[in-house]
Parts: structure tokens; C-alpha cells; sequence
């Protein structure tokens, strides 16, 4: 059965595995995390962040299949043609993000193009956190 755990205020990580870690050895919990890129240009950068947060954002999360989201600007980059953003929308089960990829992220990735045009470009990864957890 699986076991939950609070790894900060709103995102929960699943243990998928059946057995126990060996004596000595660290409990790991999975989270899987889907990251998204994108370079913005600078005309287009303040109504983006609005929609983003207002309306993309919200969109990802009503379909169900993720427990969190932050945003992060990057540093240290070349801001000549705009700023980078990444938005972490964070899952517990790697089938929920699949389901997410079949039924909602081409109409949602269509929806970035149908009002942004080229004004931004994006790049998606997925990523996979073990955390290890203590031993009671």
C-alpha cells in the first residue's frame, strides 16, 4: 500500500514501491516534476505573466493530475531578447503525468501559440526527485 508524505505545503510524494529499503539504507519517495521553459520577449512580457498566472497556470492544474506549481525566473541569462521562466508543475505518479500528456498538454500547448505566436519559444523536460526520507 502506498504511503503518503508532506514534503512541503501542498505537494505530497507517493511511495510507489511494495518493500521496504534495507536496514541502513535511505527511504526514497518519488515526485516527479514537469518543467517548462520559456524565453519571453520583453513586449509581450507582462500580459504573459498575468496569463500565466491567471489562466495557463490554472488551466494545468484543473485537470487533476498535478499537486503543485512554482515559478522561478532564471538568472544570469542573456535578457537581450527577454527574460526566462521556468514553471514546475509537480505530480506524484509518473501515469497521472502521462495521461496528462494524452489528454490536455496539446490543447494547452496550442493555446500558448493561438496568443503568443512566435513571441516565445518553450522547451519542455521531465524530471524525477527521489527524496530521501529518515528512519523513524
Amino acid at each position: 500500500m502506498s504511503q503518503h508524505a508532506e514534503v512541503h505545503p501542498g505537494v505530497t510524494t507517493i511511495d510507489r514501491t511494495n518493500t521496504r529499503a534495507p536496514p541502513g539504507a535511505p527511504n526514497k519517495k518519488e515526485m516527479i516534476v514537469y518543467n517548462v521553459t520559456y524565453k519571453i520577449r520583453w513586449s509581450i512580457l507582462k500580459e504573459w505573466l498575468l496569463w500565466q498566472k491567471e489562466e495557463h497556470i490554472v488551466r494545468h492544474m484543473d485537470t487533476g493530475f498535478f499537486d503543485d506549481w512554482r515559478m522561478f525566473r532564471l538568472l544570469d541569462q542573456d535578457e537581450e531578447e527577454g527574460p526566462t521562466y521556468i514553471i514546475q508543475y509537480f505530480t506524484t505518479d509518473l501515469r497521472r503525468y502521462e495521461q496528462f500528456v494524452i489528454g490536455f498538454a496539446p490543447s494547452l500547448q496550442r493555446a500558448s501559440w493561438d496568443k503568443w505566436g512566435d513571441r516565445f519559444i518553450a522547451f519542455r523536460t521531465l524530471m524525477s526527485s527521489e527524496l530521501e526520507e529518515p528512519e523513524n
